[in-house]
């Protein structure tokens, strides 16, 4: 199965893989935090979280398609953000149109006070809001 959303480039490496040149400092920079979803044993997908100065950020977050529609995307961001409290943006492609309904969804639902939605010129949206414990 080829996925690809509208507006994301992605390059393989001469062995077939997509490199991600920041994948190695989640395991050891102290602001950085790598994460496996599970639905009961297995794998059902991933997330990268970092924090940039006070700022918590996803970097990548990622459901396998089966996984999909027993909301595991949104059951294990709501984990991520209660172990992480505090201020978060979050960027998502504009174009797609599962994880805008999951990261809009989930900021109306954990945001203390107050939600800024904007658009970047990336082609990606954002939200700014704060958590609390």
């Amino acid at each position: 199965m080829n996925y690809q959303i509208p507006g994301e480039k992605l390059s393989r490496d001469s062995n077939g893989f997509y490199p991600y040149i920041y994948l190695d400092n989640y395991w050891l920079d102290d602001d950085r935090y790598p994460y496996l979803l599970y639905s009961g044993n297995e794998i059902g997908g991933f997330a990268l979280v970092r924090k940039e100065k006070t700022i918590w950020e996803i970097a990548e977050f990622y459901i396998l398609p089966e996984y999909r529609k027993i909301k595991l995307g949104l059951i294990c961001a709501r984990e991520i953000l209660l172990r992480h409290p505090g201020d978060w943006i979050i960027e998502y492609n504009k174009e797609n149109i599962t994880g805008s309904r999951l990261w809009n969804k989930l900021a109306l639902e954990k945001a203390a006070s107050g939600l800024e939605k904007g658009q970047l010129d990336n082609g990606h949206s954002y939200l700014k809001f704060s958590t609390v414990n």
